[in-house]
């Protein structure tokens, strides 16, 4: 396996820091981690030896490193597919596998109305079906599918019967697996875009796509969870953590990459290989699935405790969006000087300190803003609308977040569709997944989807 280093990673003091990864990090080197390091940059990684492959390793968890799979590797995954009352959808579905090249497909039919139709479709494509008389949900569907799989080849793929993978979406993932400690990877899901105005919007904004960026899947990063709908597991890996949890209804995809990472298994996102995802152009269905996502946080939070808090960051950031919130320009100057002559003395011998301290404070302050405009307007939503019916600042702190991250992701994204109706989708989106971490945190009995995570720690800026 090859690596090559993440192109935000910056080089410091000659070579003997490295600053970058998710979350930020400063990672210290011996003069020869520095030299071998800058020869990677240049030639690519191929590690050789204990210690290289050590410092590899660091890099890799680090997320200053990433894998470039061996697209030599044509191993295929046996596959299961889930599906309820979707025979068009899985015909669709199993034309594009077999044109990839799996021959061990086995179709699950979760307690369908007429599950002889998908029968229909299975046998035209030559995949195995399995019935479920009464139907268990997407967890329960794929282990019924995994226990019909014998034997197991090494490696084991789940699609939904609302994707379509690309003729050679296999050989970037499977790859990966050449690091015997990948337990899974996913491929990006890319939302088919359409002519209504809901597939324009989720085309730019779908929960499913996770950006054209590779990187380790792990709660507290930018990639904290993929979904199933598309994705390969080491069979040794998924056995090991007892695959997905069948008592979970939504959000068993997250669980199941969360238990994979505690269990000290690497899981990979790679956007080399990309999926399609045919949605329902409709508002309701998009908004009830909106509402799902939110309903599972407080069951995640019950089996991963504080995992998912809405807001993740230094309390000193915290301390100084809060006071230019409140009017208070100087206070938020006064820690801002604080926090940063507080991080150039954790920086110590890098040179230039100073400045790269400040570039760093900044960026945390402003990152934690941005954060706290997405809660008051997501999670938080009920308080905000509380709070406003009494406070006019808390009014217009709330109209400002309600439009300037659509005006971000609107300038980020360019998304075929209007602003106003970009906007207005977005807010719907947010409040509908505000409404489900509600229901799911009254349900859970659990307020960790609700509480944010602040560190005591004095400055913002990378650990290492």
């Amino acid at each position: 396996m090859r690596y090559r280093l993440d192109p935000s990673v910056e080089f410091l003091h000659g070579g003997r820091a490295l600053l970058g990864g998710d979350p930020t990090k400063l990672l210290r080197l011996s003069e020869a981690g520095g030299a071998l390091v800058a020869r990677w940059r240049r030639e690519g990684c191929d590690p050789a030896g204990p210690a290289e492959r050590q410092l590899v390793d660091r890099l890799v968890d680090a997320a200053m490193a990433h894998p470039v799979p061996d697209l030599e590797d044509r191993s295929l995954p046996a596959v299961i597919v889930p599906v309820r009352d979707r025979p068009d959808a899985l015909e669709r579905c199993l034309a594009a596998l077999v044109a990839s090249g799996p021959t061990r497909i086995i179709v699950v039919d979760d307690g369908s109305i007429d599950p002889s139709a998908h029968v229909v479709v299975a046998e035209r494509h030559g995949a195995a079906v399995v019935r479920r008389a009464i139907s268990g949900g997407p967890a329960a569907a794929r282990m019924t599918g995994w226990r019909a799989l014998e034997p197991r080849p090494m490696l084991v793929a789940f699609v939904d019967s609302d994707i379509e993978v690309s003729p050679d979406c296999w050989t970037a993932l499977v790859g990966h697996f050449s690091d015997h400690a990948c337990g899974l990877v996913a491929p990006r899901v890319a939302h088919r875009t359409g002519p209504g105005l809901i597939d324009r919007f989720e085309a730019a904004n779908s929960p499913l796509d996770l950006g054209p960026d590779p990187a380790p899947i792990r709660a507290g990063t930018r990639v904290s969870y993929v979904p199933a709908a598309a994705l390969v597991v080491r069979a040794e890996a998924f056995e090991e953590v007892s695959g997905f949890d069948e008592a979970l209804d939504v959000g068993e995809d997250v669980d199941l990459v969360w238990r994979l990472a505690e269990a000290g298994w690497r899981c990979r996102y790679e956007p080399a290989s990309v999926v399609t995802h045919v949605g329902r152009p409709a508002l309701g269905p998009m908004l009830r699935r909106r509402f799902d996502y939110g309903r599972s946080a407080a069951v995640l939070d019950a089996r991963h405790p504080g995992a998912l808090p809405p807001v993740r960051g230094s309390a000193w950031s915290a301390a100084v969006v809060t006071a230019v919130a409140a009017g208070r320009p100087v206070v938020a100057a006064g820690l801002t000087g604080w926090t940063v002559r507080a991080m150039a003395q954790r920086l110590g011998e890098v040179p230039d300190a100073w400045r790269l301290s400040a570039r760093l404070v900044l960026r945390g302050h402003v990152g934690l803003a941005r954060q706290l405009a997405r809660a008051v307007i997501r999670p938080w939503f009920p308080i905000t609308l509380a709070l406003g019916l009494v406070s006019r600042r808390v009014r217009r702190l709330a109209a400002v977040a309600a439009v300037v991250h659509p005006l971000l992701t609107w300038r980020e994204r360019r998304p075929a569709l209007p602003l106003p109706a970009w906007v207005a989708l977005g807010l719907a989106d947010d409040v509908a997944y505000s409404a489900g971490v509600w229901a799911g945190c009254v349900a859970a009995r659990r307020l960790g989807p609700l509480r944010p995570e602040l560190s005591q720690r004095s400055p913002d800026g990378p650990t290492g």
